[in-house]
């Protein structure tokens, strides 16, 4: 069944009463309308019975409305972006990992960059960030960047002397970063680090204890929490099994309702499906044609 998620720009709490009534009122339209109330943000998930899509509503405010462009943007970027995304959603729908107390596809769409930065297929959100006009979101998290993909990219690749051309986008091409990803999840430390989704690196999460050990790139962090007073509410939420610092607001954990079991069963899905990647792999090279399909039962 289809999803889609929408973004509202206006406040949340202003407009969230008044959708959920007109989404209850019109019951020939949507049916299933859950209110989750209790999330970061407000959150209305309705079924459209005319063509069955799930619907995500989602009233975030202009944060939400440039993360999604952001993740436009790298979809424009890269033709890989795209399908990595789609396959790690629908993998980790068919494995019962998603959920409201589980990962959310928010997170890992953020997985997905990270692998590539990590790769070098796609540059960082920071480095996109520093080339980009600042937007200040809530007086302090920087929410802009440039739209234009054609002149980031000429930038990054006359800075880094890298090939920006699209590649070539086939199975085999799709299937070998698939493997790829899943074993560097799969064998990842998350209980001592931190994936910081904005430079793509790993920080230590004792890091986070003083501000002077952070990197420079966590300089909007380290203002919040001077602002704030150093109060511990405030503070990015480290002490969970998973940690996945958002690019835009650095004091949120998009996992941070995982729990040790969930990061468990994650991390066992993501070893075994590498490996069964490599076995279709090696059945391919044999002539053989085994169906990738079979990783999502």
């Amino acid at each position: 069944m289809n999803s889609h998620a929408i973004k509202f720009s206006a406040t949340g709490l202003t407009v969230y009463p008044a959708v959920s009534k007109i989404l209850k009122d019109s019951t020939s339209n949507f049916s299933g309308i859950e209110e989750v109330s209790s999330a970061r943000f407000p959150l209305i998930r309705a079924l459209h019975t005319r063509t069955g899509v799930r619907m995500d509503l989602s009233f975030e405010g202009t944060l939400g409305q440039r993360k999604s462009e952001l993740i436009s943007l790298y979809v424009k970027w890269s033709p890989f972006v795209r399908p990595l995304i789609l396959i790690l959603r629908q993998w980790g729908k068919s494995k019962g990992l998603l959920g409201s107390r589980k990962i959310k596809n928010y997170a890992l769409t953020l997985l997905v960059f990270v692998f590539l930065t990590r790769r070098k297929m796609i540059p960082s959100i920071y480095w996109i960030q520093e080339r980009s006009e600042p937007l200040l979101v809530d007086g302090n998290w920087n929410a802009g960047f440039r739209k234009d993909v054609n002149d980031l990219k000429r930038r990054w690749g006359q800075e880094n002397k890298y090939n920006v051309e699209s590649p070539t986008v086939d199975a085999n091409a799709v299937l070998t970063l698939c493997q790829e990803m899943f074993a560097f999840y799969g064998t990842l430390d998350y209980s001592g680090n931190v994936i910081s989704t904005l430079t793509s690196e790993l920080i230590p999460k004792n890091a986070f204890d003083r501000m002077d050990s952070l990197p420079s790139e966590q300089g909007a962090y380290k203002r919040w929490i001077a602002g704030k007073g150093y109060t511990r509410k405030h503070k990015l939420y480290c002490a969970r099994p998973m940690c996945i610092q958002d690019p835009i607001d650095l004091s949120h954990n998009v996992a941070d309702v995982v729990q040790h079991l969930d990061l468990h069963e994650f991390k066992e899905s993501c070893m075994k499906t590498s490996k069964e990647i490599m076995s279709i792999q090696r059945a391919s090279a044999r002539g053989q044609n085994p169906l990738f399909a079979d990783m999502f039962v």
